[in-house]
């Protein structure tokens, strides 16, 4: 298994929680264990973040239960990192 199997890349994200990445670390750490996170903030003020769990178990945890989940007024979609080239090619340079 490689590792972009383990990344989810979360859309949609409040403007309150796209400026705190410890706070929405939070949210995902509830479905798993977090190895890290990289938030991103967009020119409108919502963000998204690529959250790289511990293993591909947790990671499906939160896939199953972020998508469509209401967060700050925002549904939340998400997406296999290696399902949305635009964010996993820039998630790839960080790393």
């Amino acid at each position: 298994m490689s590792r972009i199997d383990k990344i989810i890349c979360v859309k949609n994200i409040s403007p309150n929680y796209a400026l705190s990445e410890c706070l929405f670390k939070k949210v995902c750490a509830s479905y798993g264990a977090v190895f890290c996170i990289n938030m991103v903030q967009l020119e409108d003020g919502l963000g998204y973040a690529l959250c790289e769990f511990m293993d591909r178990k947790n990671a499906e945890n939160a896939f199953n239960n972020l998508n469509g989940l209401e967060l700050d007024g925002h549904v939340l979609k998400v997406a296999w990192a290696k399902e949305a080239k635009k964010y996993s090619s820039e998630w790839k340079r960080r790393i």
